[in-house]
């Protein structure tokens, strides 16, 4: 391996941005306009700018190297969006000699930030890129296939953080849908369990709230669901106040490093007992909702642990039933009228007293407690993949150095690359790298009887689970994941049948002693523990889907299920059949299904097709069409 030892300047170029009149900004796409990238979009889709074509001087494309120009923090690097760039960014274009993906690397060094920090000219309170300074930094060039190697690894470990949030976005898609149906549609489950205001539960008008809300909820300030703390800083002129492993002390700015993640146990300072006391700071105990409140208001995270914070927060301690979950997503909602009641000259903020005046619905326990329970798995797991993906950067961020600087040989490299892949392949945490059931052909039928297992033990105290929404919910779980469970699914009045495993479950519980049926009801025999670990077994690649689909159709009556169902049944058909697919060809489809069908009306298959778009259960052509059993079944 051949390495030369240049400068910045000997492998790319940096091309400044323009800045369009604001006169031409608009915030909505349309014919003729391209989107206005800028530092904070990297960050945030909050803020979406658009300009006129003929405007835009510079433009970038996904896999175009963005640095961020001014600070603090300067010269942050960003990728993934494409557009026209304004000035506060530059983009680094490679030279021949470099490959674009090696180049990314070798500028995300922290070596190189605290260089360009250390060098770069503070200009009306920003500091900015010394360019004459960072065209001059040393670089230690090796060949391009050396170069492709140290790519190799270093992606492999981005792939892996990069798959982790793409499956945390769906859980928190999950989360927050299931919260917004308990505390914004206020269809949380009633004494019978069905949804509240969808079966007609009482609203009342709040004058307070400017709203409707459930009858009997009362309304009270923020202070009544959690303690409001503020936080401080020791004098900085005490080194002993100070400590990189001393106890966990926030700031704003640890929150915007942090703000793709839900979590934070930890900021880039630490506080030594001294320091806490002579800050007179209180401890915050795990579960604390954090929220900035200045420069900027709104940043939100949960304490993994314990911490404390400087005096830019305001953190909800949860009181009495109202959980973390439950008060991470009320004051997320609730955000736009935290904001609008800031104030400040130089920067805005908003206060412990200001915001003891914000006023929120309060919902029962008995409905928090359910809320709870729905979401609490969801919360550990993302916290479970935001903790690998800071494993993955550290070892990333360990191993960056090293190979740009010639420390590790060729040889090594490939073994650390051998190694690194055949670890993403065989972790069991690696559900999307190797997401695709394993089912054994002769375990089949076993993991479908599982699969309804699952279904029962989700549902059994379900007033709305008859065997219609059983077998409704065992179909759309069986193509949403795409498993071949031995298909053999056929027209039935009430939409998509397995007549032989229909008419075999129940025998097949009871004789695992999983369930007895009575009156066709389910109760629990002494095996039925055993479930969760056959469909850990056979279908934890697809729990997330699983888990979101039982979560969508919890209080879903048998009629709505038998639509879902019936629609996607025909959806997927054309599929199959490479057909033509419109929304009034699915109704028809959905008619000349049984005359049975006729008992529903076109608004409800309407707000049904609209209601699987929305919740992203689009079919996509997987298993057999469904036809008309060759012998009459029921």
């Amino acid at each position: 391996m051949r390495y030369k030892t240049v400068s910045i300047k000997d492998v790319c170029v940096f091309v400044g941005g323009s800045q369009p009149p604001k006169s031409v900004f608009v915030s909505e796409s349309k014919p003729g306009y391209i989107r206005l990238i800028q530092t904070r979009d990297y960050k945030t889709n909050n803020y979406l700018t658009f300009i006129p074509i003929e405007t835009a001087k510079r433009f970038c494309d996904k896999d175009d190297i963005m640095i961020g120009r001014y600070g603090p923090p300067v010269f942050q690097i960003f990728r993934g969006l494409k557009g026209s760039y304004n000035v506060a960014l530059m983009k680094a274009v490679p030279k021949p000699n470099i490959l674009n993906d090696y180049l990314y690397y070798f500028l995300k060094q922290d070596a190189i930030f605290k260089y360009v920090d250390r060098l770069s000219l503070r200009t009306g309170g920003q500091t900015g890129v010394d360019l004459d300074s960072l065209y001059n930094f040393p670089v230690l060039l090796p060949d391009i296939p050396y170069q492709q190697l140290v790519v190799d690894v270093l992606k492999s470990l981005d792939s892996k953080i990069e798959v982790n949030t793409r499956i945390n976005s769906k859980l928190e898609l999950l989360a927050k849908t299931i919260y917004d149906y308990y505390f914004s549609q206020f269809d949380f489950p009633d004494a019978n369990n069905k949804p509240y205001k969808k079966k007609g539960g009482k609203l009342t008008y709040n004058s307070l709230l400017k709203r409707d809300i459930p009858v009997n909820w009362e309304v009270q300030s923020l202070d009544y669901i959690a303690d409001l703390v503020g936080g401080s800083t020791p004098s900085r002129e005490n080194e002993q106040y100070f400590s990189a492993a001393g106890i966990p002390w926030i700031t704003p700015k640890d929150l915007s490093i942090n703000i793709t993640k839900k979590f934070i146990s930890k900021g880039e300072v630490g506080l030594t007992e001294f320091g806490r006391k002579a800050a007179s700071l209180t401890i915050l105990p795990k579960g604390t909702i954090l929220m900035s409140s200045r420069a900027p208001v709104g940043y939100l995270a949960i304490a993994s642990n314990e911490v404390t914070t400087n005096q830019g927060f305001k953190s909800f301690v949860p009181k009495s039933y109202f959980s973390s979950a439950y008060i991470y997503y009320t004051i997320k909602n609730l955000l736009p009228v935290i904001e609008n009641n800031a104030s400040g000259s130089t920067f805005k903020e908003v206060s412990g007293s200001v915001l003891k005046t914000i006023n929120t619905p309060i919902p029962p326990k008995s409905v928090v407690d359910k809320f709870t329970s729905q979401v609490i798995d969801i919360f550990n797991k993302q916290e479970v993949l935001e903790q690998e993906n800071k494993k993955l950067s550290e070892v990333r961020d360990w191993l960056l150095p090293m190979l740009m600087n010639g420390q590790i040989s060729f040889k090594s490299i490939n073994k650390i690359k051998n190694q690194i892949s055949h670890s993403l392949v065989n972790s069991k945490s690696n559900e999307t790298f190797n997401n695709q059931l394993d089912i054994p052909e002769n375990k089949r039928v076993f993991a479908k009887q599982v699969l309804g297992g699952k279904i029962v033990t989700q549902f059994k105290d379900d007033p709305n689970f008859t065997h219609i929404k059983f077998q409704k919910l065992q179909y759309l779980a069986e193509h949403l994941i795409e498993a071949d469970l031995n298909l053999n699914y056929y027209f039935q009045a009430a939409g998509p049948y397995d007549n032989k495993f229909m008419h075999s479950i129940a025998h097949k519980f009871e004789r695992s002693k999983w369930f007895k049926e009575k009156d066709y009801k389910f109760i629990p025999l002494e095996n039925q523990p055993q479930i969760e670990g056959y469909y850990q077994q056979y279908f934890e690649p697809k729990s997330t889907i699983l888990n979101s689909l039982f979560s969508l159709l919890a209080t879903a009556t048998e009629a709505e299920s038998e639509i879902i169902a019936t629609l996607y049944a025909v959806w997927n058909n054309r599929i199959i059949l490479n057909q033509t697919i419109t929304d009034e060809i699915l109704i028809q489809d959905f008619y000349n299904w049984s005359s049975r069908k006729n008992q529903y009306e076109i608004n409800q298959l309407t707000e049904s097709l609209k209601w699987i778009k929305t919740n992203n259960l689009i079919p996509k052509g997987f298993g057999k069409e469904i036809k008309t059993a060759k012998a009459k079944n029921k």
